[in-house]
């Protein structure tokens, strides 16, 4: 039953994994309209057209990025489309009242918001950059992983594993491109047991032992593409194989560097 049960566990990682959408980046620098005498008004949207019914002012010290191409023309006047990346607060879709918040608020993050083109052009100024990271999240596989000499071997064991897993964790963006991500991981190894990392083999052969696998680690990456990764983890074996298995819960370190090591699920979490 238990490999059943693992089976089911491994299918349920990929189709997570397949079903998770990407979700829009949100850049690094974009735009801040600083303190002004004139006030600047902002629309929410109904049905891709600015919502003029209500209006709510300026903020000075939100950070926004402008909807490329998301223009319309309301009574001969020109609006653009801007929104407040955030993806630690996701709006639900109330009335909007700007009698008892009259200036854009956290409430307003996420939510396309519209402005005369006249007052962006104006007021708009932008290279502001981003002051927060991003939740990063995805899929990760480490394969080869340094064994440090345990249990009477004298050197190190470098193997190969299948291995399917995912993490979680917080990326600092320094730019628009440089980024490092503290991250924590969690999957499923299949770890090859033969006599020299298991006692209870005796001779040559070789048979498959399924593993949890957990590990935390420190990724740089360039643009989220180009990465260099340090993962340090363990192994918690699974049948009559891991008692006698030399590295059961005994740290490893993976390193890595190529395109691509984290595939990352992410959204920018603010300002």
């Amino acid at each position: 039953m238990r490999p059943q049960l693992i089976l089911c566990f491994v299918m349920g990682l990929f189709i997570i994994s397949a079903g998770a959408a990407a979700q829009d980046s949100i850049p690094a620098f974009s735009y801040k309209m600083p303190d002004t005498k004139d006030a600047i008004m902002i629309y929410r949207d109904h049905n891709g057209q600015p919502d003029m019914s209500a209006a709510k002012f300026w903020d000075k010290y939100r950070w926004f990025f402008l909807k490329k191409g998301k223009t319309v023309t309301v009574d001969d006047v020109k609006y653009v489309q801007i929104i407040i990346g955030n993806a630690a607060t996701q709006y639900a879709d109330k009335p909007w009242d700007p009698k008892a918040t009259p200036m854009v608020d956290t409430s307003d993050w996420n939510r396309p918001l519209w402005v005369a083109k006249e007052d962006f052009d104006k007021k708009a100024v932008n290279n502001f950059p981003r002051y927060a990271g991003q939740w990063v999240y995805g899929s990760l596989t480490v394969p080869f992983r340094i064994r440090p000499a345990t249990s009477g071997h004298a050197s190190s064991l470098f193997n190969g594993d299948f291995n399917v897993g995912f993490f979680f964790g917080r990326r600092a963006a320094f730019g628009d491109k440089f980024g490092i991500s503290l991250i924590g991981s969690f999957g499923v190894s299949f770890l090859s047991q033969t006599s020299s990392n298991n006692t209870a083999i005796k001779d040559t052969s070789s048979q498959s032992m399924i593993a949890i696998t957990y590990g935390a680690g420190l990724v740089f990456d360039w643009a989220k593409n180009l990465q260099f990764g340090v993962v340090v983890g363990g192994d918690n074996g699974f049948d009559k194989l891991s008692s006698s298995y030399l590295y059961q819960n005994k740290p490893w370190i993976a390193l890595s560097l190529n395109y691509k090591f984290l595939n990352y699920k992410t959204k920018d979490s603010g300002q």
